[in-house]
C-alpha cells in the first residue's frame, strides 16, 4: 500500500507549472518510482528548467556566501585555525568553474585565494619575527607588496625601512623593514568586500596612484623600484700643476744648478 500511494503523494506535492513542463511519458514512468523527482532528473524531464541550472546557481550563490564571510573570518582567528576558517571558501572555489559561476567571479575568487597564500606567508613571518626578537626583511616585505600588487592590479601597500644599530659585528647602522602583517590583512580584507555580485570588481588604487595603504617610515629600502636615483657626480679632475716661478737673483735659488 505505502509503495501505491508514494508516487500519488509525489505528484500531488509537486506544482502544477513543473508537472506541465514534465514529458507525458516520463510522467507516466515516474509515477511508478519511489522517488518521483530523482526519476524525473534521471530521465531528464525538465527541459524547461535544465538540472544544470539549479547547480550553477547554487554554486554561484555559494561562492559569493564564502566571500562575504571572508573579512570576519580572517580577521577574527589565530594562525593555527587561519587553515580550518577559510576551508570552507577554498572547497566553494575548488568546486567551481568559471561556465557554472561565471568567469568574472572566479577570476576575482582566484585572485582572493592567491592574496590569502601571501597573508597566511606574512603571518607565519610575523610569528617566527617575534619568537627570536628578529627585524623584517626589507627585500621579503618588497616581494609581498609586489605579488598584492600583481594579484590585484593595483597599488595596494607602501614598503619602507628604517635605520637600526646592529651593532659594529654586524655592520653598524643598517636598514630592516617594517611589520607588514596588518597592511597586508587589511588590504585582502577590503578587497573581499569589494565583492556583493557576480559581476562586481576590485576597487584599490591603480598603480600610478598613491597606495592603499601608507607607510608612517620615510626611508626606502634597498632594492626599492620606487627609490629615487642618486645623480652621479663627475669625477674631480686633478688640476695641472702650475709651473714654480724661478728666481734666479734671490739667495734660495741662485746657488741652484738650473741658475748656474
Amino acid at each position: 500500500m505505502k509503495l501505491l500511494l508514494l508516487p500519488l503523494l509525489a505528484s500531488l506535492t509537486l506544482p502544477t507549472a513543473v508537472n506541465a513542463e514534465i514529458d507525458p511519458k516520463i510522467l507516466k514512468i515516474c509515477m511508478k518510482a519511489t522517488d518521483f523527482q530523482g526519476c524525473v532528473k534521471a530521465m531528464g524531464g525538465q527541459s524547461n528548467q535544465p538540472i544544470k541550472t539549479t547547480v550553477v546557481n547554487d554554486k554561484q550563490k555559494d561562492l559569493l556566501l564564502e566571500i562575504k564571510k571572508l573579512s570576519s573570518r580572517i580577521q577574527n582567528t589565530s594562525l593555527r585555525d587561519y587553515s580550518s576558517r577559510t576551508l570552507s571558501f577554498t572547497d566553494a572555489l575548488a568546486i567551481s568553474t568559471p561556465e557554472e559561476v561565471g568567469f568574472k567571479l572566479y577570476e576575482n575568487a582566484q585572485k582572493l585565494s592567491l592574496a590569502l597564500d601571501v597573508l597566511y606567508t606574512t603571518w607565519s613571518r610575523d610569528i617566527k619575527i617575534s619568537a627570536n626578537n628578529g627585524a623584517w626583511d626589507a627585500q621579503k616585505n618588497l616581494k609581498a607588496k609586489r605579488s598584492l600588487d600583481l594579484i590585484f592590479g593595483a597599488n595596494t601597500i607602501e614598503v619602507r625601512c628604517q635605520k637600526v644599530w646592529a651593532g659594529l659585528l654586524n655592520g653598524g647602522n643598517i636598514l630592516v623593514g617594517e611589520n607588514i602583517l596588518l597592511p597586508v590583512l587589511k588590504t585582502i580584507t577590503y578587497a573581499s568586500q569589494q565583492i556583493n555580485k557576480e559581476d562586481d570588481d576590485f576597487n584599490l588604487p591603480s598603480p600610478n596612484d598613491p597606495p592603499f595603504i601608507g607607510s608612517s617610515l620615510t626611508k626606502f629600502c634597498p632594492g626599492d623600484p620606487n627609490a629615487p636615483v642618486e645623480e652621479m657626480q663627475p669625477e674631480k679632475k686633478d688640476k695641472p700643476k702650475q709651473p714654480v716661478k724661478i728666481n734666479c737673483d734671490s739667495p734660495v735659488w741662485k746657488n741652484k744648478p738650473r741658475c748656474n
